[in-house]
């Protein structure tokens, strides 16, 4: 595990060092294969993609991390996102909802489909922050989309790394849901408490 570790910290430094002389690993907008798998924590939608589902919060709570072969990096930002099909020959029918962020909407159908947004260094989401992204119309029947990001994590003290990954999200409620149903669980306190008398 750690001789993984230290040969993904020579690739970074790499990577590093291709930013620092302006050669560009990863900003340009993706296609399908630039997604490399990877799993995350802090990160999440308000619901999992579904068909007709149309609009999500994304966001990322205080602490979010990133875990690439085997070795973990907190998150800093996300600058993208984007349902990426599973199969490279399932396809994502979508639309953008103009006007809701202020992200560029993207979609591409082969090889593999994509459908989503991508911002500037100035419009990233960071920690403890959140995003509205809506579709104006969105069909993904027949196919297990997963959520792509370009994220930019930390991968020493001294440097961050960027790159495109997708991974499944966990859905959180929204915060107005979360009230409502604090609001249910505290009417019912005094229906328990006169049962129990």
């Amino acid at each position: 595990m750690r001789s993984e570790c230290y040969r993904l910290y020579a690739i970074l430094a790499v990577i590093a060092l291709m930013g620092a002389l302006g050669i560009s690993a990863s900003a340009d907008p993706p296609s399908w294969s630039s997604f490399d798998p990877a799993d995350v924590t802090g990160i999440f939608l308000t619901q999992l993609p579904t068909t007709d589902q149309l609009t999500y919060s994304l966001s990322m709570d205080s602490h979010p991390t990133i875990t690439l072969s085997g070795c973990t990096y907190t998150v800093n930002w996300i600058q993208a996102y984007f349902l990426v099909s599973q199969d490279q020959d399932a396809p994502i029918e979508a639309t953008n909802a103009v006007g809701i962020n202020n992200w560029t909407w993207e979609y591409k159908s082969t090889p593999g489909a994509i459908a989503g947004w991508h911002g500037t260094d100035q419009t990233r989401i960071r920690q403890g922050g959140s995003k509205t992204l809506a579709y104006e119309t969105l069909n993904i029947d027949n196919n297990n989309v997963l959520s792509g990001m370009h994220i930019g994590y930390q991968a020493d003290a001294t440097t961050e790394v960027t790159g495109w990954y997708k991974t499944t999200l966990i859905s959180v409620p929204e915060p107005s849901s979360m009230i409502a149903i604090f609001v249910g669980l505290t009417s019912l306190i005094p229906i328990i408490s006169r049962r129990r008398h």
